[in-house]
């Protein structure tokens, strides 16, 4: 989100990924939109961005806690070298360094200031 809020404008996007808003307030508790493309993969997806606070708000009135909040990058970081999450690394293609800076970005292009 630091990006979102640095940007002139309402895009976030590098060589690999962009997402277009139409605020840079997330105030609704379900959800902001935003349009999402990823080259040679998707186009014009919409998808929703809901800030941690109101995802932990909606959960607490079910009954349920956080166990564990981290982004991708942190989450890798804590357990790429546990056998439970192997089809990440082949997934990503993290182990075997085909993945470029800017693939890694958008892995992890959404991360809100805890």
């Amino acid at each position: 989100m630091k990006k979102l809020r640095a940007s002139d404008s309402y895009t976030v996007q590098n060589k690999v990924s962009k997402a277009v808003f139409t605020s840079k307030e997330f105030t609704h508790p379900y959800g902001n939109k935003y349009v999402f493309d990823l080259t040679d993969a998707i186009t014009s997806c919409p998808e929703y961005l809901v800030p941690p606070v109101h995802f932990k708000n909606l959960a607490a009135e079910y009954g349920l806690n956080i166990v564990e909040e981290k982004n991708f990058h942190s989450f890798y970081e804590k357990y790429s070298e546990d056998t439970q999450f192997e089809d990440i690394h082949r997934v990503y293609h993290l182990k075997d360094g085909q993945m470029t800076p800017d693939q890694w970005d958008a892995i992890c292009k959404f991360v809100f200031d805890l």
